[in-house]
């Protein structure tokens, strides 16, 4: 039943967004690649407003495999980095595997939901 009503709420929410540029990065996010573009283990995958533009107050953000499943879900806080770590919360926080990954950021007014891509 979850996987049921994250896909169809994340259907439906593409289309009320006000933070219309909302995006995760780096995309394809490749941990142990040494190149800063791609990211690493430290910084993990950044969601921001626009590239270096911090979400503005308090949010959600989940991940979810492309089958619906869980992986983590964050309630951040307005002075909280925006940020997912490529740990999955139901494996003892295990890094993810490689694979596509979908994305739901949360605010009071809106929700945006996008794809990353994470290749180990």
């Amino acid at each position: 039943m979850k996987r049921f009503v994250f896909l169809a709420a994340a259907f439906m929410a593409i289309s009320t967004v006000c933070h219309a540029d909302v995006i995760a990065y780096p995309n394809p996010w490749i941990p142990e690649d040494t190149h800063s573009l791609r990211g690493n283990l430290a910084d993990g995958i950044t969601f921001a407003a626009g590239k270096g533009v911090p979400i503005s107050g308090a949010c959600d953000i989940s991940i979810y495999t492309i089958s619906g499943n869980l992986v983590s879900h964050r309630a951040l806080g307005a002075s909280d980095a925006k940020k997912w770590m490529g740990k999955n919360d139901n494996d003892n926080g295990k890094y993810v595997a490689s694979g596509v990954y979908l994305w739901v950021v949360k605010t009071a007014q809106e929700t945006k939901t996008g794809k990353i891509v994470v290749v180990r």
